[in-house]
């Protein structure tokens, strides 16, 4: 049993992983990262969100380091309020979307921006992603003709049954300059090329100042993946996707709706191997 946790780092994923369905932190796990923190370790977060989507949860969680936005696309200091690093879509972008709204007039956008957040239609998902990340009064309704550039990521909201379609259509077109991955059963995403959560792990442990710690990532879903192989310990919820377990160092017995990243701190303290 570890009694001092100096260099070490829990990295989170927070829907599906640190957040249940409800979207609301539990006491158990908020008590967990305290300890965690009290016995010398650090504590941060890697999520698709963007900030104004991720930071009405920094209350609680009190992040001691730049954190993960855009599912890697961006790297965020909390303390001064600033971007230190991003990678945004190359122009070509728009194009890309238009297409596939065109091929799929189910599907809803969102044009995620430093400063602004852009939807284009309007279906069930996007409403829910929304509501969810607490986007509504902010997100500005527009054409795609009409969005400035600087993108960091488009999210495609759309019912379940259409992700594989839109995947073999994307597989079709060889787009370049872009990659798409699948953030959960509704949405798809596309990222600029060779960006995600574990490129932007790796280069918050080279860049700024992390080199030396030993790092737990936890996640849930394909978005998690990369992550979870660039960290020293990888670990997911019982509730993660198979890939995702299959790729775990830890696969927890508790699932997000269950204090996963409470058990998490827990195997981390009691775990001498690690």
């Amino acid at each position: 049993m570890k009694t001092n946790l100096d260099g070490y780092l829990l990295i989170s994923d927070l829907d599906g992983t640190l957040l249940p369905a409800s979207k609301i932190l539990s006491e158990k796990d908020i008590s967990a990262i305290a300890k965690f923190r009290s016995m010398g370790g650090k504590f941060s977060i890697a999520t698709g969100r963007v900030y104004e989507s991720a930071r009405q949860y920094f209350a609680d969680l009190h992040p001691d380091l730049p954190i993960i936005l855009c599912n890697g696309g961006v790297i965020y200091d909390c303390d001064k309020k600033t971007v230190l690093w991003s990678k945004k879509l190359p122009p070509e972008t728009r194009q890309i979307v238009a297409e596939i709204l065109e091929a799929f007039p189910e599907v809803s956008a969102e044009i995620d921006m430093e400063n602004a957040i852009y939807a284009i239609g309007e279906n069930e998902q996007e409403r829910y992603h929304m509501r969810i990340s607490g986007t509504e009064d902010i997100v500005i309704h527009a054409q795609l003709s009409d969005i400035p550039d600087g993108w960091f990521k488009v999210l495609f909201a759309m019912p379940e049954e259409f992700i594989p379609k839109v995947a073999d259509f994307v597989a079709s077109k060889k787009y370049s300059g872009v990659d798409f991955v699948v953030s959960s059963k509704t949405f798809y995403e596309i990222l600029p090329t060779d960006i995600s959560k574990g490129t932007a792990l790796k280069k918050l442990r080279s860049d700024y100042g992390f080199d030396k710690y030993k790092i737990a990532a936890a996640g849930d879903y394909d978005n998690d993946l990369t992550m979870i192989e660039a960290a020293d310990l990888g670990a997911c919820p019982s509730s993660a996707q198979d890939i995702v377990k299959i790729y775990s160092d830890v696969v927890l017995r508790s699932s997000c709706e269950e204090n996963a990243i409470a058990e998490l701190v827990e195997y981390i303290i009691n775990n001498d191997n690690f």
